[in-house]
């Protein structure tokens, strides 16, 4: 195995990976915001029946008890869901793995992947790489497909 045809392989996948991580942070941004929107849009329509309860008009008590649970809903889906959270760990992995790929500068100058130091900054790659896939939260499924249906992850030898 070349280490420089490795190390374009590898320096695609981090990338790749690195991208998914990012558009993940985005999604969940995006589905925060909604929400955001949506609590502070019923907390508004709440209010507007709330200030239209006077004597004269009669506010229906199922209106107020439908929003009243949208807005505890919405609120509590969003302390659930974490999403503001989620996106904050998916940049620290896209982060970390944008790092990842300095780590594959050094092997494209060494002889050979499978003795001596070519061996041994072959498995620090493969050791960060593992650890960065356990502690990264996980893929979307559909940014998943979308990002890694081109590549073959099982590692042949």
């Amino acid at each position: 195995m070349q280490p420089d045809t490795w190390v374009k392989s590898w320096e695609k996948r981090v990338y790749s990976i690195k991208n998914a991580h990012y558009q993940s942070a985005y999604f969940c941004e995006m589905l925060d915001i909604a929400i955001s929107v949506m609590v502070i849009f019923s907390a508004a329509f709440m209010a507007v029946v709330a200030l239209m309860a006077r004597p004269g008009f009669e506010a229906s008590p199922q209106i107020i008890l439908i929003m009243s649970i949208a807005i505890i809903a919405l609120v509590a889906g969003q302390h659930y869901f974490k999403f503001s959270e989620r996106s904050i760990q998916h940049r620290h992995a896209a982060d970390a793995y944008l790092l990842l790929v300095q780590r594959l500068e050094p092997i494209k100058h060494c002889d050979d992947l499978k003795v001596g130091e070519g061996q041994k900054k072959f498995n620090d790659f493969f050791a960060e790489w593992i650890h960065l896939a356990e502690i990264s939260p996980a893929l979307m499924k559909p940014i998943y497909k979308r990002n890694f249906s081109h590549f073959d992850f099982v590692l042949k030898s």
